[in-house]
């Protein structure tokens, strides 16, 4: 439901009532005034869209406004009805694709953080067993008591390159983890 405010008091009362799904913003109101007033207007309905409507066509004062986070700037009465109206709505459009940008950019986040803890665990895993595995074969290669003559002594290598291969690969998994964060 359309509604108007004189002043910035009253602006932010309505915001803080109602949700609108855009606010057309003058900067010359009598209790704020230029770029304050979209200051203020952004701290209390940070997720709406403002587009001005201003008398001042100063370019500087356009490029400041949409800095200070308006999605457009129109110098009242040197526009048509339909170009308000497509303003309007491309507004609108443009904050629903911030908003589901931002949704879908935090869950991106929260996927990163659980596949870093993924695959932390899993290279934790997968280095236990690893490291009692080099450890006993270590303990039979230095133990003069156990005999590793022939085929003993080539499983021992072929079991040794294998985990030394499964290291890297926990290794090079960890570092492709490290690079993509």
């Amino acid at each position: 439901t359309p509604s108007s405010a004189g002043t910035i008091k009253e602006a932010i009362e309505q915001t803080n009532q109602t949700h609108f799904d855009i606010i057309l913003l003058d900067l010359g109101l009598p209790d704020s005034d230029g770029t304050e007033t979209i200051k203020t207007m952004r701290e209390h309905a940070k997720e709406t869209p403002i587009v001005v409507l201003s008398a001042n066509s100063a370019v500087d004062m356009e490029v400041n406004a949409i800095k200070s986070g308006v999605q457009d700037y129109i110098v009242k009465g040197r526009y048509e009805p339909y170009i308000l109206e497509r303003v309007i709505r491309n507004a609108i459009f443009r904050n629903e694709i911030k908003t589901k940008l931002l949704v879908k950019n935090e869950r991106l986040v929260q996927l990163m953080t659980v596949e870093e803890e993924y695959v932390n665990m899993i290279s934790h895993e997968i280095k236990n067993p690893l490291t009692i595995i080099e450890g006993t074969l270590y303990m039979l290669q230095g133990n003069p008591q156990v005999s590793l003559e022939g085929e003993g002594e080539q499983m021992i290598e072929d079991i040794t390159g294998q985990v030394s291969r499964l290291y890297k690969l926990v290794e090079s998994i960890l570092d492709l983890s490290r690079i993509e964060h």
